[in-house]
């Protein structure tokens, strides 16, 4: 019973309300190779499923069962076409509908988020077996609503399999080699070895670093037989369960992985190709730490990153073993074994410049069982506390799942508030994966003008999903009138990607949003002004600013119009809509035509300005058909719809221009053809 109910404790956070970020390694590698993984298998080109060297073929599989079940009850073809080809133009997402991508995307990270629960539920069932209720009950709630370990488990990667099936792995070996006994009946529990063998081989499956598993069965079984001082013949059991466990791993990563069919010398080539070259140097975009965009982040950054991820109760009960708590063997034992690993998993990852704090994930379940012990030895060793362990441990588990609910759906965002929380980490640490994107694309989209020019950006894959317009390469910002809106991005500013982009925008553009999410700065908006030939500030009032305009008479003997370009800037809210008028004067201004029409054009009133914000329009001024060849003056200026009062006027005017009222501005003389 205990068991469905951590099991639906670690369920909850997983599959319910899981965000609408989509995380750029998402965007860019996990969502088109399921589909790619699904069309492979439908054409029976299974050759073509070896997609990665990482492998992530259970990530594949548990995304295509997602993919097929959206297939079954939302089916889109459109968007699985486009979905496969999108790398190559990101643009057809704007194809997709919103609502139809969002529900694709909550099924391609449903059977993810079931299986790292039902994996928390079966490792407690272990470690039940193996140490006791009250310690496994304990480890597994500090486990289920880790927020690092939560955050992990609602995407579609790799990272959080790879924990599942690691801890699964080891928990079911440290039971095979009989570490739960004091008295051995027998030699080896081969059910867990079996079930070893097993969650061993989808560990292969999922991620490289697994590897260190076959030194880590080795070192058990070797702790295991050196303390029995076993015979000869009992050693070469030992060797024959190493093994059949090695047998078993291997004939699951053979089975499941449709590649190995055909050609298993490519497939395990291709994993050992990826660990050389792409894990084994520096990240091809840099990375961050301690203030200075590094390749390396060198031997601290994972002791750092491990210590601002943690829970505080976790890192109150680590700090807590150092008291002379463990007092029943077995539990030191295996204890033991599971630091031994989480220590060679930390060095082996220390040695490769490549490092991100996410590659550490499997680590953080054994840190949270040691934190378990230490937490209940100190309750057990307290007076006033033993008297209450019950109440003292659910105030814990309160506490852990108030926190989880505090950061949810933003988990990512979690860093320990021991520490200085977010702030700290974006100081310290890489930070940000995509999350905030959307907020930033929602943002732009429902602005008046949000959806007329491209929107320049560093994960324009990412970002497109959230706008109503294409989204570009942030080097396009250096062209005028290419891009009106732009979005910088924390860990491209961290690791100083397009700094020049980022300080033109900070010259010439402005501002507009910033998307904070638990006290991170994860995306900053820039509006850029439009260019226009004439440079000019005028002031209407404190709301407004005219900035620059453009005159056009090219179509004038065709159509009979003259177009004005104008841009403005809104410098404060303003509660009415203001109107703009346009007057050619002659040179003794007398009006000659006129047109009396919203600033910023029909889909953007004045009163839907937001400050600081840029807003270009084309006017059109109707002139006589008669209208003589000569010099003109034009005129304009802006006035409140409801009593036709005009804005105050604030400008250097020409001299020699003729008088259209108070608060007219007089643009220049032109001559009309």
């Amino acid at each position: 019973m205990l068991a469905i109910c951590i099991f639906i404790l670690a369920l909850v956070p997983r599959i319910f309300a899981n965000g609408d970020f989509w995380t750029s390694d998402e965007a860019r590698h996990w969502s088109p190779r399921v589909e790619n993984f699904i069309l492979a298998l439908e054409k029976q080109h299974f050759a073509d499923t070896n997609l990665t060297g990482h492998p992530g073929v259970t990530t594949m599989w548990l995304g295509a069962m997602g993919a097929m079940l959206h297939r079954q009850i939302a089916p889109e073809p459109a968007l699985y076409r486009v979905l496969a080809k999108y790398l190559e133009k990101p643009n057809e997402l704007l194809r997709i509908s919103k609502h139809s991508f969002s529900l694709y995307l909550y099924l391609l990270r449903l059977p993810i988020g079931i299986i790292t629960a039902l994996g928390i539920a079966l490792s407690y069932i272990l470690l039940r077996r193996l140490i006791n209720v009250r310690l496994s009950s304990v480890a597994a709630l500090l486990w289920a609503t880790d927020p690092f370990l939560v955050a992990h488990s609602k995407i579609l990667h790799v990272d959080a399999l790879l924990t599942t099936f690691i801890m699964l792995t080891l928990l079911t070996a440290l039971l095979a080699f009989k570490f739960d006994e004091e008295n051995y009946a027998q030699e080896i529990h081969w059910k867990y070895l079996i079930c070893s063998g097993i969650a061993g081989g989808l560990a292969f499956l999922t991620k490289s670093p697994s590897v260190i598993l076959i030194p880590m069965l080795g070192l058990i079984a070797l702790v295991h037989c050196q303390s029995q001082r076993k015979r000869l013949n009992s050693q070469l059991t030992y060797l024959f369960a190493l093994i059949l466990w090695g047998s078993i791993a291997i004939s699951v990563w053979f089975v499941l992985w449709p590649a190995a069919w055909v050609d298993p010398l490519k497939a395990g080539l291709s994993i050992f190709q990826e660990a050389k070259g792409n894990g084994g140097a520096t990240h091809e975009w840099g990375n961050f730490f301690l203030g200075q965009s590094v390749g390396d982040p060198g031997p601290l950054h994972y002791p750092v990153a491990i210590v601002l991820r943690l829970t505080p109760w976790a890192m109150l009960g680590i700090l807590l073993l150092i008291l002379p708590l463990m007092r029943r063997e077995k539990v030191a034992k295996a204890l033991s074994l599971l630091i031994a690993f989480a220590l060679l998993f930390t060095l082996m990852l220390t040695i490769p410049p490549k490092k991100f704090d996410r590659y550490l994930l499997p680590v953080f379940p054994i840190l949270d069982f040691a934190a378990a012990l230490g937490l209940i030895r100190f309750v057990q060793c307290c007076p006033r506390l033993a008297k209450r362990q019950n109440l003292a441990l659910g105030l814990i588990g309160l506490g852990t799942i108030g926190n989880l609910w505090f950061y949810h759906p933003y988990e990512l965002a979690y860093y320990n508030p021991l520490l200085g929380g977010g702030r700290t980490a974006a100081r310290a640490i890489f930070v940000g994966w995509g999350e905030g994107l959307e907020q930033a694309g929602e943002y732009i989209e429902k602005q008046p003008n949000g959806c007329d020019y491209a929107v320049g950006t560093w994960y324009e894959l990412v970002l497109q999903r959230y706008i109503c317009t294409p989204a570009m390469e942030l080097g396009w910002a250096i062209v005028p009138g290419k891009l009106d809106y732009v979005v910088f991005y924390i860990n491209q500013l961290q690791r100083a990607n397009y700094s020049d982009v980022f300080a033109l925008a900070q010259k010439q553009g402005t501002l507009v949003k910033t998307v904070q999410i638990h006290e991170i700065d994860y995306a900053f908006v820039y509006q850029l002004p439009r260019p226009t030939t004439h440079q000019i500030t005028a002031d209407f009032g404190d709301a407004i600013r005219l900035i620059g305009y453009d005159l056009d008479s090219t179509a004038l003997k065709r159509t009979g119009l003259f177009t004005l370009t104008t841009q403005w800037q809104s410098r404060a809210l303003l509660t009415d809509d203001v109107i703009l008028f346009i007057h050619l004067l002659d040179q003794n201004g007398k009006l000659i035509a006129q047109a009396d029409l919203q600033p910023g054009g029909p889909r953007a009133p004045t009163s839907l300005w937001q400050p600081l914000h840029y807003y270009s329009q084309h006017h059109s001024l109707p002139l006589p058909a008669n209208l003589a060849p000569g010099k003109y003056w034009l005129a304009l200026g802006l006035y409140h719809s409801k009593d036709f009062s005009r804005l105050l006027l604030k400008a250097q005017l020409p001299e020699n221009a003729p008088n259209d009222g108070q608060n007219a501005l007089l643009l220049e003389s032109l001559t009309l053809p």
